[in-house]
């Protein structure tokens, strides 16, 4: 069941953007106000993330459980994962807010982008927390059981909101390159 989810979750989204692509793909906004530090962070968390998804996904798409190597890259992932997400959840808290305002220069990350990196954070911390406390004499067998359950589902909801978020950021890029592109060859040929 799990596996159908997931393989469907993200066909769904992929198509959901290449949808939004096509209908809303050319409206023009500024570059969100991203450093290179940020960058460096943002790359560690979407790299961690895909480590870690790949080692848990594999084994559960074969209708195996994850063991040996896949659970070792799995659990590496996650201490990058929760240093880098923290990281980055620290840096950007301000400019993510719902009522965030542009920066000095005008910049300023989409509604889209905020929220979809709101998700993202909030999906991570239930990543780490429903990975940590089955390791406390908290719960008992079945608690432990829809921790791990509640693990699937918030890495994929992870896994999703990163998705959207990369995309969003991508096309405000995108749209960013151009408008400052037309801007350099109108003063060129001028």
């Amino acid at each position: 069941m799990y596996a159908t989810v997931v393989f469907f979750s993200i066909v769904a989204t992929l198509v959901l953007m290449g949808v939004h692509l096509a209908l809303r793909g050319g409206r023009e906004r500024p570059a969100p106000p991203v450093g290179v530090v940020s960058r460096l962070i943002y790359l560690l968390v979407l790299l961690s993330t895909l480590l870690a998804a790949a080692s848990a996904w594999g084994p559960i798409l074969r209708g195996q459980t994850m063991r040996g190597w896949a659970l070792l890259a799995h659990s590496s992932a996650a201490g990058l994962l929760i240093v880098s997400l923290t990281s980055l959840v620290a840096i950007w808290a301000g400019g993510c807010r719902i009522a965030a305002e542009p920066d000095d220069r005008g910049r300023a990350f989409t509604l889209g982008t905020r929220l979809a990196f709101t998700l993202a954070a909030v999906a991570g911390l239930l990543v780490i927390l429903s990975a940590l406390l089955p390791m406390t004499p908290l719960f008992g067998t079945h608690e432990q059981e829809l921790l791990i359950q509640t693990h699937r589902y918030a890495g994929l909801g992870l896994v999703l909101a990163l998705m959207v978020h990369r995309y969003l950021l991508w096309l405000a890029q995108r749209r960013s390159r151009a408008t400052k592109g037309a801007v350099q060859h109108e003063a060129t040929t001028a």
